[in-house]
């Protein structure tokens, strides 16, 4: 079960950010200017974001089991992207992940719940976050280099074939018990009383500092070393990818750190500044 839900994980990241060394090409293809082309990366997350809350209240409606069935057909159906006969196809297409995304994220928590021990659960969180980081540093890495041998619209194909190698895995070996971890549903009331809490804003401000961060560096970097500072697609790729993989390290640090270091506030404190630092360092410096 415990590869069920990695896998998953995997493939989320997997087709996250592929597109984004591949931007200039799409710029090229489809005769489309950068902000055109930038919502290949942004439209996802948006759709993920937006649909962050509702997939909540579906979770609640339609159970574990489906919610996750809905995630892994969403990564599944991303592997028609070969086939888009235009941008405005290909853009719908790519945004079905932010659905994957949504749904995924939101299942994962009560499903850990449901399948592993209070101990197990807390080095699942760090795997399936870890696992998140690693597929993003692999398509980030290796998008540029597979457009190179086939039309790059196959290539983002090729990251979201293993959601249908996925989805049929989990069709035939997935269960969940329906009744010992029943999702209890919460009212639009009692969403609003969480949200209005001052310790959920704060840490809302600080993840959607850091995503916004992230997301804009990852999406954007590769364009910018290719064309700012003359490097290959490929190895702008790599040099990005660079960015998930420490932090797929980061992940696995950080869930050490917090079991031995007192005050959250600290921690949160200094990655808060290492984030603002290592951002600026990207492009900012000239060996870069």
């Amino acid at each position: 079960m415990a590869a069920l839900i990695l896998s998953g994980q995997l493939c989320v990241g997997l087709n996250v950010f592929p597109v984004s060394p591949l931007l200039p090409l799409a710029i090229e293809d489809y005769e489309i200017n950068r902000a055109t082309a930038g919502l290949l990366v942004s439209l996802p997350l948006l759709v993920a974001a937006t649909l962050g809350l509702p997939s909540g209240i579906l979770l609640a409606r339609i159970g574990l089991w489906r919610a996750f069935t809905l995630g892994w057909l969403s990564i599944a159906l991303v592997s028609c992207s070969a086939l888009a006969p235009n941008f405005i196809t290909l853009l719908l297409i790519r945004s079905v992940i932010g659905l994957g995304f949504a749904v995924m994220l939101t299942a994962t928590g009560p499903l850990l719940m449901e399948w592993f021990r209070p101990k197990e659960i807390l080095v699942m969180n760090a795997l399936t976050t870890a696992v998140l980081s690693l597929g993003i540093a692999l398509s980030v890495a290796t998008a540029s280099p597979l457009a190179e041998i086939m039309a790059w619209q196959k290539a983002l194909s090729i990251y979201a074939f293993p959601g249908v190698l996925g989805l049929a895995a989990w069709l035939a070996f997935a269960r969940t018990s329906g009744a010992s971890h029943r999702v209890v549903g919460i009212s639009l009331r009692e969403v609003g009383s969480v949200l209005r809490s001052r310790a959920v804003i704060l840490l809302l401000a600080a993840d959607a500092g850091v995503l916004s961060q992230y997301t804009a560096f990852t999406g954007w970097l590769p364009t910018f070393y290719n064309e700012e500072r003359g490097i290959s697609l490929s190895e702008g790729g790599f040099i990005t990818g660079i960015l998930p993989f420490v932090g797929m390290f980061g992940v696995l640090a950080g869930g050490a750190l917090a079991l031995r270091v007192g005050s959250p506030k600290t921690i949160l404190t200094v990655s808060g500044i290492c984030a603002g630092l290592g951002g600026l360092g990207t492009f900012l410096f000239p060996g870069l």
